[in-house]
């Protein structure tokens, strides 16, 4: 009787340990979630720069006017987030920039190895081939890049290899067969796309991107804001999900009235003091 209940026990303990441990990962899941939603939402203040080229950023995949009146799935999935700068679409863009995030909670001191990159890289590589047939690929090296931003650094020696591979020059041999096998190119084909690949590593967490968001917010509304940034991560979110699956870009215009203001009223505020002509000097 007595080893009865102590089983029953230990099928308790192991149940709640299974329990504490699914809502861990969920809550991990979660961190990501929102460190996509802030670094998106940092992303979308540069728009409101006077002097930024940035016109269109898109979140959850593409422009739905990238290709005009076509559209290209291909490795799509892997898009977090993409940038238009000069103009919305292939056409008239002069850069298009395509971002996968991927944030960690606890596994910051672990590096991504090549496996846990596949994905990434197959999805980027995908795309990068498929617009290939459509834009040529004269106008696909001149405008595209691929990158992956994360908190987490990546394998030494599979970055260095990435690297090599761009520069045309010989390296690991187990590393390029890799890169081969997830991307379904050689040669110099490979060695053109892999330039077009960046690795930013060295993002800051979740939490800190809340703190530079208000931080970053602040520099071009007057008064403290505390729901303007608030108010912009809730824009990014709605982009994210299915209800704006037709409609997941955002300009300039989009920003301007989730903060509610205007251009004008943005710092640094235009001089609108009128210098005098012709004063008339007073003895006082």
């Amino acid at each position: 009787m007595k080893s009865s209940v102590n089983i029953t026990n230990l099928i308790k303990l192991q149940e709640e340990f299974f329990k504490m441990s699914s809502t861990d990962l969920v809550r991990m899941s979660r961190d990501g979630d929102q460190f996509h939603y802030l670094w998106a939402s940092r992303r979308a203040l540069l728009l409101l720069q006077s002097d930024s080229k940035l016109k269109l950023i898109t979140i959850e995949g593409v422009s739905s006017v990238e290709l005009g009146d076509k559209h290209v799935s291909d490795g799509e999935y892997v898009v977090d987030v993409a940038e238009y700068y000069g103009g919305e679409s292939f056409e008239t863009a002069n850069s298009i920039n395509y971002y996968q995030l991927k944030h960690t909670t606890k596994s910051k001191e672990t590096p991504f190895n090549p496996n846990k990159l596949r994905n990434t890289i197959e999805g980027f590589s995908e795309r990068y081939k498929a617009l290939i047939k459509v834009i040529g690929k004269e106008s696909a090296q001149a405008k595209l890049k691929f990158i992956f931003v994360s908190n987490r650094s990546i394998n030494e020696g599979f970055h260095e290899s990435i690297k090599q591979v761009a520069l045309g020059i010989s390296t690991n041999l187990t590393n390029q067969r890799k890169l081969e096998l997830y991307t379904g190119l050689n040669g110099k084909d490979l060695s053109d796309f892999c330039k077009l690949i960046t690795f930013d590593i060295t993002t800051d967490d979740y939490w800190e991107q809340r703190n530079i968001l208000a931080s970053e917010t602040a520099t071009y509304l007057a008064g403290s804001d505390a729901h303007s940034p608030i108010s912009l991560k809730e824009l990014i979110t709605r982009k994210a999900l299915s209800e704006s699956q037709n409609n997941n870009s955002i300009n300039k215009i989009d920003v301007l009235r989730t903060l509610n203001t205007d251009e004008d009223a943005l710092f640094p505020v235009k001089n609108l003091i009128k210098t005098v002509e012709n004063p008339i000097q007073r003895e006082q």
